[in-house]
């Protein structure tokens, strides 16, 4: 990098707070002025902008907010880099608080060495050649930006900010770098630190910060995965002192992983202290939490009783059946594949190859993401799976296996450093006659492709509950939400899912006493755990062009006025009331 750039680097870096303050206070005047005449706010407004006019129009509520008591609640909020987490964030600290908790919420405060966001973190220790080539502003410039977005959305009256780096100790950053130095790659996820899996947590941010499923062990690889283990190390001996000093009855943390959350979610448990997660779930304008453990977890972990119970009347049939078929034309949720493409079964033949052999299609995810949640049941990892069966299908002439490769790793999508398409070819330089591949870019319906076929192979992905729904039998060979949930055919072990294998194309269609089951569980999954959280525009922002709140005043915030936010605020405070909320409930 030129001596020019790095300049520029770091001028940016240090006018940063002060240009974006400037801009989005310009922003607001010049949308107050579209107001006043009758035109729409059309500027992107900050958080702390936004926070300034609702604060405005709270008074009362503010005049009427209860003195701080129980329980006390620590909102692991920790960087500001993801614009909706912070949205939900502040929503959920801000209605506690109008409800009497005392709530705290934490920051880094750029005092890590690394995290899932920054592998290099503010630059300390120097991560050396592996780091990029910046002067110090602009070395921590990462850091600072995210703490930044953080104090647009959460300095709000009643939340009590604190600080990591307030509990740091002289030397504690070098002293974790010391113990992480020698750990090799094979190791990582088995290290312990006073009893807490920090290297569980090191590795799933190392499938963050790499986006490979499978990290490649080479020298810079192992720098970003010690690096990452030094911090959450750190996390470990700054979390108990943290853990002392505010002593909290609850953590609360989005999704429950990586080194940021992950780690004071398994060290609030070891300490007593109550964990809520959440997060935003896939369809749009939802929420959904958990207690304990991450609601990836819990989908898993929850018994079947208590979904099995929920009754199907028409209007929730009506519902579910229709959420389904409009993904064929519409996007409801966040993330959408499957819109006008080919659903015409000549077609797809025709484009794939296909001949009159019984045909079975294999679904898989995102290699890094579908590893990051999950222990493994039948194969070692996904691309175990995938190989393995891609070998046992070219070894017969009976039965034509299609490779849907997940649509998410085509361009503008799920962001991957290892792309499935280039394993398979690396893999298999010429795959089997029998065996056919679609790419992610290529605009063929996964669900036209799951209908027209026998069995459907899954190892996480979703579409395997709504393939069952169109009565196609699905076998789950990863640890999926649908597993073991009584409509997916679920292998215990290799033998198993190889024998399965032997006569999956002869599978009979799914029974309607089966599809009634996967609808069941559809609908909680949908329209029971997912809960409507109106209190942003779900259609719009960036973490540097924020979302809108939507709402104008705290007392929307008040007891009595959500019935959802009621629902999140009681099961954060009790500790045991389902994070659950259905239209249809009476």
């Amino acid at each position: 990098m030129t001596t020019a750039s790095k300049l520029r680097h770091e001028i940016a870096a240090l006018t940063f707070p002060v240009r974006r303050k400037a801009k989005y206070r310009l922003h607001t005047l010049a949308n107050h002025a579209l107001a006043t005449a009758g035109s729409e706010r059309r500027l992107p407004e900050s958080l702390s902008e936004q926070w300034r006019e609702i604060l405005g129009q709270s008074s009362t509520a503010l005049a009427a907010m209860p003195a701080a008591g129980t329980p006390r609640v620590l909102v692991g909020s920790m960087y500001g880099a993801v614009f909706l987490t912070r949205v939900t964030d502040t929503v959920i600290a801000t209605a506690l608080r109008l409800r009497g908790a005392s709530v705290f919420v934490l920051g880094c405060d750029e005092s890590l060495p690394a995290c899932e966001l920054n592998a290099f973190g503010a630059g300390h220790p120097d991560p050396g050649a592996f780091g990029p080539e910046l002067w110090p502003a602009g070395m921590r410039a990462t850091c600072q930006t995210c703490m930044v977005l953080l104090g647009e959305s959460h300095d709000v009256p009643g939340l009590e900010r604190v600080s990591l780096a307030a509990f740091a100790q002289p030397g504690d950053v070098e002293r974790a770098s010391e113990l992480a130095r020698d750990v090799p790659l094979a190791e990582l996820r088995d290290f312990m630190h006073r009893g807490i899996r920090v290297g569980e947590h090191a590795y799933s941010s190392l499938l963050r910060v790499t986006l490979r499923g499978i990290p490649v062990d080479d020298e810079r690889t192992r720098f970003i995965a010690r690096r990452l283990l030094a911090s959450s190390i750190v996390m470990v001996e700054r979390g108990e002192r943290l853990f002392d000093d505010v002593r909290p009855d609850v953590y609360v943390a989005e999704a429950g992983v990586y080194v940021t959350a992950g780690v004071y979610c398994e060290l609030a448990r070891s300490r007593g202290v109550r964990v809520v997660v959440h997060g935003l779930p896939p369809r749009k304008g939802t929420i959904w939490l958990s207690h304990d453990m991450s609601y990836h977890q819990a989908l898993i972990q929850a018994p079947n009783a208590h979904w099995e119970s929920l009754e199907m009347t028409p209007e929730r049939v009506r519902v579910a059946d229709e959420y389904l078929d409009q993904k064929h034309f519409v996007s409801r949720d966040y993330a959408s594949y499957h819109v006008d493409a080919v659903r015409d079964e000549t077609a797809i033949r025709a484009a794939l190859g296909l001949d009159e052999r019984p045909i079975v299609t294999l679904f898989t995810n995102i290699l890094w993401d579908a590893q990051l949640y999950y222990r493994f049941n039948v194969f070692s990892n996904m691309l175990e799976w995938l190989f393995d069966t891609v070998r046992d299908f070219g070894a017969r002439k009976d039965v034509q296996l299609v490779i849907r490769l997940h649509p998410a790793e085509a361009p503008g999508g799920l962001p991957t450093n290892q792309p499935l398409a280039n394993e398979l070819d690396r893999e298999f330089p010429t795959l089997p006659d029998n065996v056919k591949v679609v790419r992610a870019e290529d605009k063929l319906s996964s669900y036209a492709l799951g209908a027209m076929s026998r069995a459907a192979l899954v190892y996480g992905a979703r579409v395997g509950v709504e393939l069952v729904m169109l009565g196609t039998p699905v076998v789950v060979a990863g640890e999926a939400f649908m597993r073991g949930k009584g409509f997916t055919i679920d292998p215990a072990n290799r033998a198993e899912y190889f024998a399965l294998l032997q006569h999956v194309h002869e599978l009979p269609r799914v029974s309607d006493e089966l599809k009634a089951r996967a609808r069941k569980w559809y609908y909680y999954y949908f329209f029971r755990l997912m809960m409507p959280f109106p209190f942003y525009d779900p259609k719009q922002g960036t973490s540097f062009a924020p979302t809108r709140f939507g709402f104008s005043s705290l007392d929307e915030l008040l007891p009595g006025r959500s019935t959802v936010l009621d629902r999140v605020c009681r099961g954060i405070i009790d500790g045991e009331s389902y994070f659950e909320w259905d239209e249809f409930e009476g």
